[in-house]
């Protein structure tokens, strides 16, 4: 709130045809106290609506010892607090009577809530102007968690300093409980509970953000007596400390109260008398809840939410067509956005990475035979499967710790762990001794070079044996064939649509990711009897692709093989990459609404279609694969005439079954013309071997499939369909398989 000007400025600004009281407001801009009185002759009760400096957010009203704090607290905790206008409201729809207090001209009579300064009794003796000096020297600016939220919904040191303290000495004052607390190491974002339940003491730590509270919810956990998993697991996962159930208004006061009052009829049958944790085990615990492990729902002990008006609109967009394809958007999961994802994401790279570094600060000698059958081991073999260099840039301070991890451990480990682990390292080590053949700079990568050396210190040589797949059916023969096939990096295709981009350097983060998600192509690539995509990668361009994708069953597509050529652009993934469709028939036939002839590809996430903000291409969620599953699985689809803007009025309808029939027939003929037979005439050949192997392994069911849609097809095209499968069929029966 800014300084005033004149009493008639602010007068305007409190717009006080509100009220028909005397008001008197204390203006703590500067060390001089002002006094200002406005006088309305149609009442005798008097208000007061103070001003201070130090809490420029806060305004506060004179009135009875017991109308005061709840007054205060409705004022406080609403998040447009800056909203005069709505203060001003909450004002005058409080009922006051004509309880008059007294009236004051120093803000030293004043308290933050209790105005009146009185004799405080209190359960633990702190010296609150200590702590707050105390607290202030730690600046806690630095500590708290680095999100970005507009400075303004957020309240500055001091504000978060008096609340705290304010909530403490009501905890510690209030004689209707036993339940204390106090600051840890004179940290008041760090606090100690000391809850009585019966016969029981038991001591939480609840831990406050410094920059955030109250508008992020606190950490709990119980730290005295052991207690059994259930029950810690629980109070650490309790409903109101997730971010969509908490709300500014729950303070520590009724957090505590609530939950004693659900411990009250349990707590005897959860204490364990066993040893208590140490301080690496009970870390580690703290890893396996982050990761949702062990976590018991079958207790619960989570409170009642506290209900608020909230306006919602269920206006949900409907679609016919594939969202994300040409003409198609909207997911029907409006509630869902990629911005407040990525936001809850890097929340949780923060809390894993700091509780990783926590265990590593601990892990010694004395305590290290206490992770050989921990969760931690557990958790870094899940965290090292699958992963590739795109995966640990995007979570580079996780696996740094994850790797120091490793190198503490590794020597008590048993040889069967270590060898599974250096198996899921396998493919990374792969990844960066491609980019340190690149570029040498990046042998001073320390997190690249950490996985290095652990891999070679500790992997062993063994000889990879060959599985017998004689006498397995056709579709596992089919999946094993083309496993090894699906990706390689050869030479640059020749009639590669943008081979004239071969010179197009990529930038040195660009390079990273592309090798990142070039290594996870060799597992990652969908391998399904009914649809599989194979890819390959120039040597020397590594951002020209050419990816080749069989038709999925059940669709007009069946086992067709459709051919496209890529470009990842310099800036790469800043920039959406470009893709066309080469199988156009020499741009003879249009295979979908978002297969032109010409070879575009019309789709939200290259930037092909404006749709929705979610389906577009989004540099820090959106791969290449991504770029392939959606070709496959929202463009070759069962019904491609939906996708046609306008009709889908008709789905569902008659003339919509007939039209779309028609429309499938005419891409069947394609299909079989110009994905089946000149495929096989005229293999692509860096594809030659999965062209041929593609059609011998499935020749029979290829000739079942054409054969019923003859059967179905309308006589119109009867006899061109009829003269394409008998062309195929003989084809198909001159390969041996």
């Amino acid at each position: 709130m800014s300084k005033f000007n004149s009493i008639y400025d602010l007068e305007k600004i409190l717009n006080l045809n509100k009220f028909n009281n005397t008001i008197t407001v204390i203006d703590n801009s500067n060390d001089d106290n002002l006094t200002l009185d406005f006088y309305n002759s149609r009442t005798n009760n008097n208000y007061q609506l103070k001003i201070n400096s130090d809490f420029v957010n806060y305004c506060y009203i004179d009135a009875p010892y017991s109308n005061i704090d709840e007054l205060n607290q409705q004022i406080l905790f609403t998040n447009a607090y800056k909203s005069l206008e709505l203060i001003l409201t909450i004002i005058d729809n409080y009922n006051f009577n004509n309880n008059i207090y007294k009236r004051v001209k120093y803000s030293d009579d004043y308290n933050f809530y209790n105005h009146t300064k009185v004799e405080e009794k209190t359960k633990v003796v702190i010296d609150y102007d200590e702590l707050k000096l105390q607290s202030k020297i730690k600046d806690p600016q630095n500590k708290g968690l680095n999100i970005n939220i507009p400075k303004e919904l957020l309240l500055n040191n001091s504000q978060i300093y008096e609340l705290i303290l304010t909530e403490i000495k009501k905890i510690n004052s209030t004689y209707d409980y036993l339940h204390s607390i106090i600051p840890i190491n004179n940290n008041i974002f760090t606090l100690q509970v000391n809850l009585k339940i019966k016969d029981v003491n038991i001591e939480l730590t609840i831990e406050l953000d410094s920059k955030l509270y109250p508008f992020f919810p606190p950490k709990i956990e119980i730290s005295k007596p052991k207690v059994k998993l259930p029950l810690y697991f629980a109070i650490m996962n309790l409903n109101i400390l997730k971010i969509i159930n908490w709300n500014s208004a729950m303070s520590l006061e009724w957090i505590i109260t609530n939950l004693a009052n659900k411990l009250e009829p349990i707590i005897n049958d959860y204490l364990d008398d066993s040893n208590d944790f140490n301080n690496l085990e009970y870390l580690i615990l703290k890893l396996a809840n982050l990761n949702k492990e062990f976590y018991n729902d079958k207790l619960n002990i989570n409170f009642d939410i506290p209900k608020y008006n909230i306006t919602s609109q269920n206006n949900k967009k409907s679609t016919y067509w594939k969202s994300g394809t040409g003409y198609g958007s909207g997911t029907g999961a409006s509630d869902w956005n990629i911005t407040t994802f990525i936001k809850e994401k890097e929340l949780e790279k923060i809390e894993f990475t700091n509780l990783l570094s926590a265990i590593n600060k601990v892990i010694n000698s004395d305590n290290i035979s206490s992770i050989k059958n921990s969760y931690l081991l557990k958790y870094i073999l899940k965290m090292t499967t699958g992963i590739n260099l795109l995966e640990i840039e995007n979570n580079h301070t996780i696996f740094k710790e994850i790797m120091k991890c490793i190198e503490k451990i590794i020597n008590i480990a048993d040889p069967e762990y270590i060898n599974e682990l250096i198996t899921n390292l396998r493919p990374t080590y792969d990844e960066i001794v491609l980019l340190f053949n690149i570029d040498e700079d990046m042998q001073g990568n320390e997190l690249y070079q950490s996985i290095h050396n652990i891999y070679t210190t500790n992997s062993k040589d063994s000889n990879k044996q060959i599985e017998d797949i004689c006498d397995k059916d056709i579709i596992q023969k089919y999946s094993d064939h083309m496993k090894p096939l699906q990706f390689d990096m050869s030479d640059l295709d020749n009639s590669h649509s943008y081979k004239e981009k071969m010179g197009t350097k990529l930038e040195p983060q660009a390079l990273k990711r592309v090798i990142s998600e070039i290594t996870s192509f060799k597992n990652g690539l969908p391998l399904n009897y009914d649809s599989t995509i194979w890819l390959r990668v120039p040597k020397t361009n590594m951002n020209l692709f050419t990816f080749i994708i069989s038709g999925p069953k059940d669709t007009p597509y069946e086992n067709g093989l459709f051919k496209f050529d890529a470009y990842l652009p310099y800036n790469y993934p800043n920039k959406e990459p470009h893709v066309l469709l080469k199988t156009t028939g020499n741009g003879s036939v249009r295979f979908n609404p978002n297969l032109y002839n010409c070879g575009k590809v019309c789709l939200s996430l290259l930037g092909t279609w404006s749709g929705d903000q979610n389906e577009k291409w989004n540099p820090k969620t959106s791969t290449f694969l991504q770029v392939l599953v959606s070709i496959q699985s929202l463009i070759l689809v069962e019904e491609p005439f939906f996708n046609e803007p306008g009709y889908e009025k008709n789905m569902h309808t008659p003339t919509g079954r007939a039209q779309c029939k028609a429309y499938n027939e005419n891409i069947q003929i394609g299909t079989i013309k110009w994905g089946m037979i000149d495929q096989i005439k005229n293999p692509n050949i860096q594809y030659k071997n999965v062209i041929l192997a593609h059609f011998k392994f499935k020749k029979d069911d290829i000739i079942k499939t054409v054969n019923k849609w003859l059967s179905n097809c309308d006589i119109k095209l009867k006899s061109t369909l009829e003269i394409e499968v008998k062309n195929l069929t003989e084809l198909l029966n001159t390969l041996i398989c």
